[in-house]
């Protein structure tokens, strides 16, 4: 049975990526950049919507962004219903 995406506010998921070493690196408008140093000494940004619940599409583009890191299965998992 295929996992059900999370009802998530903005904050909700910046929270869940601060846990895993991202920091917040700009704020502007109604959206916050966050930024994470890779072993490569790279940074990776992922912008994210203050919004009160984000967009399941919005959503979706947020962890295909994360994707791209080849984000453990611990981060992802935060998105998804159990």
């Amino acid at each position: 049975m295929p996992r059900k995406l999370r009802i998530l506010s903005g904050n909700e998921v910046i929270k869940i990526l601060e846990r895993n070493g991202f920091v917040q690196t700009r704020i502007t408008g109604s959206h916050v950049r966050l930024t994470l140093q890779t072993k490569n000494g790279e940074d990776f940004h992922v912008t994210i919507p203050l919004h009160k619940e984000l967009k399941r599409g919005t959503l979706k583009g947020i962890i295909s962004e994360l994707e791209k890191l080849t984000v453990s299965d611990e981060i992802n998992s935060n998105f998804y219903t159990k």
